[in-house]
């Protein structure tokens, strides 16, 4: 993927854009890209204009957004993450439709004397020496 720098950037734009990105519940790196992809799709109809001899609109007016979800800092596993209450939303739906498909799969029957997931993670575990696990993360 290209990857784009900008010197001598001014520390004023930068500042509105970090602050704009904030709001927007979006990484400084991704509100670029979303106010690149306004402006580009803005100069084609202004070129499509000039092409047709309509003559270039003074301005070009483009749907506002809807207003992104409130942000939030929600613990993410050792460090906390940024998270939009929408994207929040939309995770949860995918899970639940997660859900409805396992529970469409057919169902089995679990033959007769087949051990407990317990006993059988139990067994396991005491199987183990006891000084199995200090080697782990040296």
């Amino acid at each position: 993927m290209p990857a784009l720098q900008v010197r001598d950037f001014p520390e004023d734009l930068y500042g509105e854009l970090r602050e704009c990105a904030s709001v927007e519940c979006r990484s400084i790196a991704n509100q670029v890209i979303y106010i690149l992809r306004d402006y580009l799709c803005a100069y084609r109809v202004k070129q499509q204009h000039e092409a047709t001899d309509e003559g270039a609109p003074r301005f070009v007016c483009i749907e506002p957004k809807p207003k992104a979800a409130p942000c939030r800092i929600e613990p993410v596993g050792r460090r906390g993450r940024l998270q939009c209450e929408e994207e929040r939303f939309a995770r949860i739906e995918e899970r639940k439709g997660l859900f409805a498909r396992i529970h469409a799969l057919p169902k089995f029957e679990v033959p007769d004397g087949f051990p407990d997931p317990a006993d059988l993670v139990r067994e396991d575990r005491d199987g183990r020496p006891s000084d199995a696990m200090l080697g782990i993360g040296a």
